[in-house]
């Protein structure tokens, strides 16, 4: 079996943390259940799951991708790099909506279940669409242009960071 390389693995984690958001999502549909505290404190859990994987994942690419592309050419403030990095931020701002709702439910704000589902629904159509977009550009560009050994040392740099 081939050790996993940097692309594989980053869509890896796209599959993943799609996964992790309809869980949330789930769980806040269970609102109506009689215990709300529970349910609190467990989307409060995978919320915070959901972004250390988000945080991880944005780093593999900005510390190892696109860099590495920007080697062989790929501008870092236009193109796909660029759209990438403020569709990074643009994420950002909807984790930090998120948490301010998640606390709004920990204070007894049983409304925000709403909220917080709209809000975790467009953030996962986002993340869908930012996916599709690396996925067909940025990582196209990459097994293209960077060799398969390059993307699997890069994988384990990462790994052994």
């Amino acid at each position: 079996m081939l050790a996993m390389n940097l692309i594989v693995s980053c869509k890896y984690d796209h599959r993943k943390i799609d996964g992790l958001m309809k869980d949330l999502m789930q769980s806040c549909r269970n609102d109506e259940d009689k215990n709300v505290r529970g349910i609190v404190s467990q989307v409060r859990s995978q919320l915070e799951t959901v972004e250390s994987c988000l945080f991880d994942h944005f780093k593999k690419e900005e510390q190892f991708l696109f860099p590495e592309l920007a080697n062989i050419g790929v501008s870092v403030e236009f193109g796909p790099i660029g759209i990438a990095l403020r569709e990074h931020r643009l994420i950002k701002n909807f984790l930090r909506s998120l948490d301010s709702l998640v606390t709004d439910l920990e204070q007894g704000n049983q409304t925000s279940f709403a909220f917080l589902i709209n809000q975790a629904t467009e953030l996962l159509n986002f993340l869908e669409h930012h996916w599709q977009k690396e996925e067909t550009a940025l990582f196209e560009l990459a097994l293209m242009h960077i060799s398969n050994d390059r993307l699997h040392r890069l994988e384990l740099m990462r790994k052994f960071e």
